[in-house]
């Protein structure tokens, strides 16, 4: 599958959210099939580049995006941490309505600002390395 399927899906669950669950679970869809798009491009761009650790990928590949040169790569790393935070409150902070630091927000709201932050950074991997990732794209992880 494309990582972009993820995205796609998310998408769609968010045309069509009329519950809480399905409004986390499109967040989180966005999310995903971001951060594997923004892996398969990565390597895509730096065919030489160290793998990722597993257990660290989520937090690596923002910090290996901003610390090139590259506006365009910058702009990725930092849109891509905020679409994290976006999917661990949705993923994690259960209680309902959200409360980030001095905030309230609602579902429907952390959707909302999720599907805006992921037009962003797709619009900034384009810029990055245009083209969408493959099937089977090369996005080294270890273990």
């Amino acid at each position: 599958m494309r990582p972009l399927d993820f995205y796609r899906l998310g998408l769609s669950l968010a045309e069509t959210a009329n519950d809480e669950a399905t409004q986390r679970t499109a967040v989180s869809r966005l999310y995903y099939g971001l951060h594997h798009e923004a892996c398969c491009r990565y390597f895509r761009s730096n065919f030489d580049g160290r793998p990722l650790f597993a257990g660290r990928r989520h937090a690596e590949l923002p910090r290996r995006y901003s610390n090139q040169e590259d506006e365009r790569a910058r702009e990725v790393g930092r849109l891509l941490r905020n679409l994290l935070a976006l999917r661990r409150m949705a993923d994690y902070d259960i209680a309902s309505p959200f409360t980030p630091i001095d905030a309230t927000i609602a579902s429907q709201e952390l959707l909302n600002t999720a599907l805006g932050t992921a037009r962003q950074l797709l619009n900034a991997l384009d810029a990055y390395s245009p083209g969408e990732a493959e099937e089977g794209c090369r996005c080294l992880v270890s273990f």
